[in-house]
């Protein structure tokens, strides 16, 4: 996998303070030996303990999340969301994963109602006031 992250992407200094709305500050972003950003982590495993930095609207992470949830067959949004936290930290995952789904042609597919058919209209005949639609001849010689 590589070597522990030791570079700090965020160091706190006079020089270059920590952005106080940044969406990342409590996650500790370190940058491994490749260049990949990493959140830090109190797990042993190396992917866990160091999961990938995401951003919400970025295509790759987009792919990312179509695959988990291909892979999860549509269904089974926590365990999806669950084997995702394993490797990555997406930053505000539940909604991009539900914008994910929303998406999907296939989800999309099984969350359709069927609409009722259209009946025709009745025959002049049985709506027509005054006249009771028992009493017709045709209603009398169908009826034994």
């Amino acid at each position: 996998m590589g070597n522990i992250p030791t570079k700090n992407v965020v160091p706190e200094t006079k020089k270059n303070p920590v952005i106080q709305n940044s969406s990342i500050r409590g996650l500790c972003p370190t940058l491994d030996n490749e260049g990949v950003m990493r959140s830090r982590g109190r797990l042993d495993h190396y992917d866990t303990r160091y999961p990938i930095i995401l951003p919400k609207n970025h295509h790759v992470t987009r792919l990312i999340l179509i695959h988990y949830h291909e892979k999860y067959y549509h269904k089974k949004l926590e365990s999806a969301l669950a084997a995702i936290r394993q490797k990555f930290w997406v930053i505000d995952l539940r909604t991009a994963f539900k914008q994910v789904i929303s998406n999907c042609q296939h989800c999309k597919n099984e969350r359709a109602k069927l609409a009722p058919p259209l009946m025709a209209p009745l025959p002049e005949c049985r709506t027509a006031a005054g006249k009771n639609p028992l009493h017709t001849r045709e209603s009398i010689c169908s009826n034994p």
